[in-house]
């Protein structure tokens, strides 16, 4: 009786074990085909432009193609909605960033909490953000701008993304300010900047890699940056600190992402092919031409930092009034 007792449990044991097996076997063989990394909003912002960035990178350190499929919406919370039903295998990765992750579940009724759905593999880069105008409105100046926006209340507007970093940082900027200028939403970066530079709206907070160079070409107005220090870039232009604006992010952050139960082999395979690919020479001059400063380190390091980023993501996100 005793001895089939003993093998009755040896064999629930083994039994037990056996649905980590294919996980285990997975993990060992990764990756085995194309991986897909899924951007969380539109193309041409900056959240796509980090994006296609790290998958250049990974893709040359794991031997497969890195896929970015963009899909946008309801401030990244789409994108969120897809990776909560992955399969955790490493095969499907999200690239998201310290606002839209961080807020998410404060500004929309979701029935799952991304900060446990979710796991970060890594960070790669932050970035800073410039605050501009339509070269249409007669100032030159933040506190002329600001000074304008309360002299003509209700002419104005800004546009983001709902529940992006742009956003949140606008708001926080306009509570400062005590400017009413109201939100216009945009399903991503790109679309707004086109109509800011057309004077359809009239000021948003979008970051260095995709305004240095509008600005540089005189087709948008800076006026201030988040960063604590001012580009060299545009050394003319002060920091919102400096103008008396000291409540806003300074800087973003860009992570990527994968399901929480996905097996820490493959994360810290992914955290090292993150951490190589964008070390190489040619990903670094890239970075710099845009202003980024590349951000790496191990997974705990990125959750860490998720740690520590985002109350200050939540107070901003607190300002904002949906409808």
């Amino acid at each position: 009786m005793k001895l089939q007792r003993r093998k009755f449990l040896h064999l629930a044991a083994g039994a037990a074990c056996l649905p980590t097996l294919p996980r285990m076997a997975g993990a060992q063989t990764y990756p085995a085909r194309p991986i897909k990394l899924i951007v969380a909003f539109p193309a041409g912002g900056p959240a796509d432009t980090m994006g296609r960035m790290v998958a250049q990178a990974v893709s040359g350190k794991i031997g497969q193609p890195v896929v970015v499929e963009n899909v946008g919406g309801a401030g990244g919370t789409i994108a969120l909605r897809m990776m909560t039903t992955a399969t955790p295998d490493g095969y499907t990765l999200l690239v998201n960033s310290g606002g839209p992750f961080c807020t998410a579940s404060l500004l929309y009724k979701l029935d799952y909490d991304p900060l446990k759905a979710l796991v970060p593999v890594g960070n790669f880069a932050t970035d800073s953000a410039v605050l501009v105008t339509t070269r249409t409105l007669p100032i030159t100046t933040l506190s002329e701008f600001i000074q304008y926006a309360k002299a003509n209340p209700g002419k104005l507007n800004s546009g983001a993304a709902i529940g992006t970093n742009q956003h949140l940082m606008a708001e926080a900027f306009k509570a400062a300010a005590g400017v009413g200028i109201p939100h216009i939403p945009y399903r991503g970066g790109a679309p707004a900047i086109a109509d800011l530079i057309g004077g359809q709206i009239h000021m948003l907070i979008n970051n260095k890699s995709v305004l240095l160079q509008l600005a540089l070409e005189g087709r948008v107005r800076p006026l201030a940056v988040t960063s604590t220090t001012r580009w060299p870039e545009l050394p003319s232009v002060p920091t919102l600190t400096e103008s008396g604006i000291a409540s806003v992010p300074t800087d973003i952050w860009y992570a990527i992402f994968a399901p929480a139960k996905t097996p820490p082999a493959i994360i810290n395979r992914l955290n090292a092919a993150i951490n190589e690919g964008m070390s190489s020479p040619d990903l670094r001059a890239t970075v710099e031409k845009l202003g980024i400063e590349l951000k790496l380190g191990s997974a705990a390091d990125a959750a860490g930092a998720v740690a520590t980023d985002c109350p200050r993501w939540i107070e901003s996100a607190k300002l904002v009034k949906l409808e």
